[in-house]
Order: C-alpha cells, then structure tokens, then sequence
C-alpha cells in the first residue's frame, strides 16, 4: 500500500509542476509587461555583480549573449516566430489598407506580448548560463561527497552502526524533486537570487548523495 501510495503521489506532483511551467508561459504570454520582465532581469544582473563581481558577471553576460544569439537569432528562430505574427507585404487595396489600421491595436498589444517573451527567454537563457557556471563546483563537491558516503556505508556493514531510512528517504527526495525546482526556476518570470539555487546545486545534492549512500542498507 505504501509502495501505491508513492507511486501515485509521484505523477501528482509532476502534473503540478507542468502546470505550474504552462501557467508560468500564460502569464509570460498574455499578462506580464515586457518593462516588468527587464526589471526583474536587470536585478538578477545586480546581484550577480555584487556577488561574482564585476569582471565574472560580465563573463556571465557575454556568455548569455552568445547562446542567445546563437540559438534564436542566428539559426533563424527569431525572424521565423516574427513572420508568423506579423504580415511583411504592404497594403496595396483600400480592404487591405482599412484591415491593417482595424487591427492595428492587435498587432500592438501582440508587438508587446513578442517583445516580453524574447525578455523572457533571455532571462531564461541567462539562468541557464549562470547555472552551468557551478557546474563544476558542483562535480568538486559531488564526486566527494559520493566516495565519502561509500566509506561510510563500507564502515556500517562491518559494525554496529544504524543505517538510517530517514536520511537515505530524504536523500532521494532531494534528489527527485532539485532537478524539477531548477526547471521551474529557469522558467519563473521574477528574480531569484543567484546563490539560491547555486547553494542547491553545490550543496545540498552532494549531501543529499552522502545521506543516500550512507544509509543503504547493510546487504542489497
């Protein structure tokens, strides 16, 4: 029954995570305002100098511009989604010249709309970039952390000391749900500090491995 229970509070959740990243895409899409968005960004951008440093967050931002660049504008991503929603052919009839200015408050509010998602996914971008940067803080810790939790669980097989189901059950729920916390903060359209997520990543996985090794059980 516990085993049931588990499996089904697992999908429960998933499916609140998705909906928690397409609420977060409605509200990008359709309500936010793009100067909202920048503001949010620019921040992130402070808190990065003032804890990087000037020089390191520069880095950041020339990285993020890089990936930027590469991925929506210079493989054609950006002009692609532009033609989508707004005609390049000029009126040429009284119809067509009499639709344009009806829907012009259309394509107004749609330019608004554009303009906040490119600001998003810049964000987005960004967090990526900046993530990626303790990534190899995050193997120093991690590899660590793993050999360390082996030894010990080695030591527990040959004396008297508990292996703890707490910590090894905790320790996977760490591990389950962080990659998940990561996803929605990429995508969450208010600023994050960079160290809260940093200290997830370079923290508490590593710990999070330690306790789940650890505290296997003495014979699997």
């Amino acid at each position: 029954m516990a085993e049931e229970a588990k499996d089904e509070r697992w999908p429960r959740a998933l499916w609140a995570c998705l909906l928690v990243l397409v609420l977060e895409a409605f509200l990008v899409a359709v309500a936010l305002p793009k100067t909202m968005i920048q503001g949010q960004l620019q921040r992130e951008l402070d808190w990065a100098v003032s804890i990087y440093g000037v020089q390191e967050s520069n880095k950041l931002v020339k990285s993020t511009n890089e990936a930027y660049s590469t991925v929506f504008i210079e493989s054609g991503l950006n002009d692609k989604v532009h033609d989508v929603f707004f005609p390049k052919a000029a009126p040429t009839t009284f119809v067509d010249r009499f639709a344009k200015k009806a829907t012009e408050p259309w394509f107004d509010w749609l330019s608004n709309r554009v303009g906040a998602l490119k600001t998003m996914v810049y964000l987005a971008t960004y967090r990526v970039v900046s993530y990626l940067y303790w990534f190899p803080y995050f193997v120093a810790m991690g590899l660590p952390s793993i050999f360390a939790g082996f030894m010990q669980w080695q030591i527990k097989k040959y004396n008297f000391d508990y292996s703890s189901p707490f910590f090894n059950h905790y320790g996977h729920q760490i591990i389950t749900w962080s990659p998940l916390l990561v996803i929605l903060s990429v995508l969450v359209p208010v600023s994050i500090p960079p160290m809260l997520i940093c200290m997830l990543i370079v923290v508490l996985l590593p710990i999070a491995f330690m306790w789940i090794i650890s505290n296997l059980p003495k014979r699997i």
